[in-house]
């Protein structure tokens, strides 16, 4: 895996990857490399999440910073949505869809349960737009494009 962290780019729809679930993650010891460099990347192509899956890899594993002013990036593996409420639409956009914006439907607050770079069980409320990010980047760990909802 080591090899691959230093050649990330974004991978573009209809890419096979992207229609696939991602495999769990067993083995977190490149974790935290790994993900600052989605980090990196996503931030240089102006983006506010990226899933592995978008970089090529077949992991369960997002990253998420919402805004400059977001103190601490969000690194989720093995993410899931244990409770969400208040459907609304809001306009999308993805990297993996560089010129496609739509409208989607998605809770407006969440619960979800993930690992961070450590191992460690987070359990995190989410409402608005760190919410929909984040509802949108599981939807990718999944096989699931927004222009599929």
């Amino acid at each position: 895996m080591t090899s691959n962290i230093d050649k990330l780019d974004i991978v573009k729809y209809p890419n096979d990857i992207l229609l696939i679930k991602c495999k769990s993650v067993e083995d977190f010891t490149y974790m935290d490399s790994l993900s600052k460099k989605m980090l990196e990347l996503m931030k240089l192509h102006n983006g506010i999440g990226l899933a592995a899956n978008q970089v090529g890899l077949d992991i369960r594993l997002f990253v998420m910073q919402i805004s400059k002013t977001m103190k601490t990036p969000k690194i989720c593996i093995n993410p899931q949505i244990v409770y969400g409420c208040v459907p609304y639409e809001e306009e999308e956009g993805c990297l993996s869809h560089p010129v496609i914006h739509r409208k989607i439907v998605r809770n407006k607050y969440i619960v979800i349960k993930y690992f961070d770079v450590n191992g460690k069980l987070i359990e995190s409320k989410m409402k608005d737009l760190e919410a929909r990010c984040a509802q949108h980047e599981i939807d990718h760990l999944n096989g699931i494009s927004f222009i599929d909802r």
